[in-house]
């Protein structure tokens, strides 16, 4: 994903790794650039296939790699963020006594994944 002033900044998800590049166009426009990290394809731990018995994180592969993906720019910087969002919910505010605890456990669960993100991490390379 590329986002510039044209493009809406994209809904990142709660605690999932994203690879972020800072990217300049030939023309000296600034844009930013978002891979995430987290799959279905492949594990966070990746074997490196010369040297058997050594890992890699998935992230750093997608970091090292992220040329590749982005070849009309030129990569300013590079890192890893994560993004937490709020878990603060008060279940008084909507408990209903017509209701099932199950149901309402629920529909908390799923509120909590679109609440404010509440904490930044950032890994530099």
């Amino acid at each position: 994903m590329i986002i510039g002033k044209q493009q809406p900044f994209p809904f990142l998800n709660n605690k999932q790794l994203y690879a972020i590049v800072l990217l300049t166009t030939k023309n000296g426009k600034n844009k930013t650039g978002i891979v995430p990290c987290t799959n279905s394809v492949f594990k966070r731990l990746i074997e490196i296939p010369t040297r058997p018995g050594n890992f890699m994180l998935c992230e750093e592969l997608i970091l090292h790699f992220v040329s590749k993906l982005f070849v009309k720019y030129t990569i300013r910087e590079k890192s890893v963020m994560r993004i937490t969002r709020n878990a603060d919910i008060d279940e008084a505010d909507v408990y209903d006594e017509d209701l099932d605890y199950r149901d309402i456990m629920e529909h908390l669960i799923k509120q909590r994944t679109r609440l404010n993100p509440v904490r930044r991490e950032l890994r530099l390379n």
